[in-house]
């Protein structure tokens, strides 16, 4: 019965005072339904890749070593490992995933450019087990000539028809037969992929021809192009399997090595390769290594947010205490009746805890109907996929719930203990008074709102600024005015006739062709140095041809392009600084590096170093630059994309043409092309993110702050209201009696302002420290947050204040 009391007097409370009672239960939906958002972000990150069955029992390969001083961290591995991982006592299974170029799949209805066709042993799907919507498990990979396709994959290529049995025929030659059909990979996966092609029928057609180019890798312990994983028996420790899988494959790569460099009668200086294993959920979290299948997250950003999820409820909290106490005077002889009665401290203290438990779960449905309409946008503008029935579900309701109850706890018990603490006969005389601490403690904790309000901004301003300085950073080419078209074929003859016919545009400035466009992640290739013959290097490897430098707008620091282009293995190359800085290439020498691995026959292959480019950041600023090498594009290599430059101020008209040419040249062949402005734009993607997500994030904690202050203005002029009284009695202005009136609450704020600019500081450089580029903070970035503070608190002051002192002094 006594919780049925306090629910009445609950709903009694908000029918009576329904201005502060609508304000405080919006505070709490609001600051409840943004922690419930930044929660479901660091769920839907932190589970990547736990939506495979027995994911605990998986785990990826990689590779990592030395060649010369260059050092390896790779999440590639060599094709034969999977054999010597299968043959490990701990092993249950083992697969490869290897993937294939971009290329043009076509069926018997259409024709589609794929860029996720990945091949992979039989047992691929014994460790990573998905929904088959059509096709069995057991089967899908049986034959050789199998192929797994998603759902969206068949959208594509088959429309509304069943796809199983049908023919998918591949530009380099290959057939599949669509054996099952499987859902779309989740987004929160590290891996993606639309087909997933039986490796051998890749692998029979190598060792057949043995002078296609791949087919040195089936062997090569020394190739680093596939993912190896494997799932561990339920007793197999990983450490074990660890331990024996470094003997013996370590075992192989140096017995190659040996005779690899022995029959070429030349020393392989120092050369190391090893493997180690990462559970598969470390992986976008984690994983320190290069050439991974999807972009990889910062943990540090996983805890900010989480920590900002907290920040916020406890701001939440804050708020609840501040407006629930803000008019106290209010309740002062409901209290003083309740204890005339018989209530005991123990009572009161019930009854406002379950009044403050109830204003959360209230306010926790409002927050859950705001999350669903917020959460579409939320994905929009920040290009995620979450939703929220991956993450309101059991046992995650049981901890909202058990959240939201902690919430209503907290914020119920200074309330709780403020009130039960009351003198009756003093609330009923009416010389009840609010105590000097109570202002001190409400005024503490607006500070603290202050504070956590400036930091983010700042946070905020400084991630925006880096965002910026990052892209306005030289990044050795000209992204504007310059477009990239994907090929994705074999056959680059129309490729090249559409190069032929935008030459003789008026709006084309310059255009080239190369392997890799900026943005993707070039082969690696080992080369000796004709200044220490000794010493093996790697670099990173493109096939460019001459247009390519002046498409790109790139700046020789030395000699320039080769002179004739030629198929011959016998060439010039170019190479960028770092490559430069690396090899100790002096500008009066003459360099001449032998290409090492990659090689398909035992003649060397010798290039001349013609040029020396300025640094191109193929992947950015954020990191150092890789030390590359550009060998001339031929008949013998594959051309993967166009670069076009176009005149200043003619991009618009540009791409119409090329659009025309296109569609003249290759009709059969949808156009992929993307801007190289929006390339370089996509470096900083995930800075640009997170500036937006924290920007969300201070404007919600600046809100938050205006719901503190508001509860805080109130309760100042309640402290002053009998001076207020006295003095509006003596016909004091009303500017004179607000300024005395909150005098004590502009205390607090300028307070919290002076504290929040330091610490606020301090965090910044903290997150800067970890670029290795980074912006200088300007003054701005400081004065913003204090002036839009000093708006909204002399706007709380003159609007919420105000009418609190209208009403002590003229009712």
């Amino acid at each position: 019965m006594r919780f049925l009391n306090f629910i009445k007097t609950f709903f009694r409370t908000i029918l009576l005072h329904s201005g502060f009672s609508l304000l405080t239960l919006l505070g709490l939906s609001i600051g409840i339904a943004m922690s419930l958002l930044v929660l479901i972000y660091v769920y839907y990150e932190a589970n990547y890749d736990r939506h495979w069955e027995n994911s605990e029992s998986i785990y990826r390969v990689y590779s990592y070593g030395e060649i010369g001083e260059d050092k390896i961290r790779s999440a590639v591995t060599p094709l034969p490992l999977s054999d010597v991982l299968r043959e490990q006592e701990g092993v249950a299974t083992a697969t490869r995933l290897v993937p294939g170029n971009r290329k043009l799949v076509s069926s018997d209805y259409l024709k589609s450019l794929e860029s996720y066709f990945f091949y992979a042993d039989t047992d691929f799907f014994d460790i990573f087990e998905m929904p088959f919507l059509l096709g069995e498990p057991e089967n899908a990979l049986k034959d050789s000539n199998s192929v797994v396709i998603t759902f969206s994959a068949a959208q594509r290529l088959f429309g509304q028809r069943n796809p199983l049995g049908e023919k998918l025929t591949l530009e380099n030659g290959l057939e599949y037969i669509v054996t099952a059909m499987v859902e779309d990979v989740p987004a929160n996966s590290h891996m993606r992929f639309d087909f997933i092609g039986n490796w051998l029928q890749v692998e029979n057609r190598m060792r057949k021809d043995r002078t296609l180019p791949q087919a040195g890798m089936l062997d090569n312990w020394l190739y680093l192009n596939s993912y190896t994983y494997f799932k561990s028996r339920d007793t197999a420790a990983p450490s074990e399997v660890l331990h024996q899988l470094s003997i013996d494959a370590v075992q192989k790569v140096d017995a190659q090595i040996v005779a690899s460099f022995k029959e070429a009668d030349q020393s392989p200086g120092r050369i190391y390769l090893n493997f180690g294993i990462q559970p598969i959920h470390d992986i976008h979290l984690y994983s320190q290594v290069d050439n991974e299948m999807g972009p990889v997250a910062n943990p540090d950003y996983i805890a900010f947010f989480t920590a900002i999820a907290f920040f916020i409820l406890l701001i939440t909290a804050i708020n609840f205490m501040n407006l629930t106490t803000a008019k106290a005077s209010r309740r002062f002889k409901e209290v003083a009746v309740r204890k005339y009665f018989g209530a005991g401290r123990r009572f009161l203290v019930y009854q406002f805890l379950t009044e403050a438990v109830v204003y959360s779960f209230v306010a926790l449905f409002v927050a859950l109907v705001l999350v669903e309409l917020l959460l579409p946008g939320f994905n929009t503008v920040f290009g995620i996929g979450m939703t929220s029935t991956g993450f309101i579900q059991q046992p995650d309701t049981i901890w909202i719930l058990v959240i939201t109850m902690l919430l209503g706890v907290l914020s119920g018990s200074y309330p709780a203990l403020f009130f039960s603490g009351l003198k009756p006969h003093l609330a009923i005389n009416g010389v009840m008074k609010v105590k000097k601490w109570g202002v001190v403690m409400r005024g503490l904790l607006v500070s603290f709102q202050v504070i956590l309000s400036i930091s983010l901004i700042v946070l905020s301003l400084g991630m925006y600024g880096q965002w910026r300085f990052l892209e306005d950073a030289p990044h050795g080419f000209d992204d504007q005015d310059a477009v990239v078209l994907e090929w994705g074929s074999m056959d680059r003859e129309g490729l090249r006739n559409v190069k032929s016919e935008l030459k003789s545009s008026e709006h084309v400035n310059a255009i080239g062709m190369a392997e890799y466009a900026p943005g993707d992640d070039p082969s690696v290739i080992s080369f000796r140095s004709s200044g220490d013959s000794s010493q093996v290097v790697l670099l990173a490897v493109n096939y460019v041809d001459s247009g390519y430098f002046d498409a790109m707008d790139v700046t020789f620091v030395k000699g320039g392009v080769w002179e004739a282009e030629t198929d011959s293995d016998k060439a010039q190359v170019v190479i960028n600084a770092a490559a430069a800085r690396f090899l100790g290439y002096d500008k009066n020498e003459q360099l001449t590096l032998e290409l090492v691995g990659g090689r398909s026959t035992e003649e060397p292959y010798m290039y001349t170093v013609a040029g020396v480019i300025e640094d191109l950041a193929f992947a950015g600023v954020k990191e150092a630059v890789r030390p590359m090498i550009f060998l001339q594009e031929s008949a013998s290599n594959r051309a993967e994309h166009l670069i076009v430059g176009f005149n200043s101020g003619t991009l618009e008209k540009g791409v119409e043409e090329l659009n025309r040419v296109w569609k003249n040249e290759v009709p059969d062949r949808a156009i992929k092309l993307k801007y190289l402005s929006e390339i370089k734009a996509d470096f900083y993607s995930e800075e640009r993110r997170f500036a937006n997500i924290a920007t969300m994030f201070s404007l919600l904690a600046l809100v938050l702050t205006i719901f503190g202050k508001i509860g805080m203005a109130a309760f100042v002029v309640q402290y002053h209201q009998k001076h207020i009284f006295i003095r509006s009695l003596m016909a004091a202005p009303f500017i004179h009696l607000l300024e005395y009136g909150l005098r004590g609450y502009w205390v607090y704020i300028l307070f919290g302002m002076a504290v929040g600019l330091p610490v606020s500081s301090f965090l910044l450089h903290v997150w800067l420290s970890g670029f290795e580029l980074a912006y200088v903070p300007d003054w701005t970035t400081y004065l913003l947050p204090i002036l839009v503070l000093c708006l909204t608190s002399a706007l709380v002051a003159y609007f919420a204040g105000g009418r609190e002192i209208k009403k002590e002094a003229y009712s």
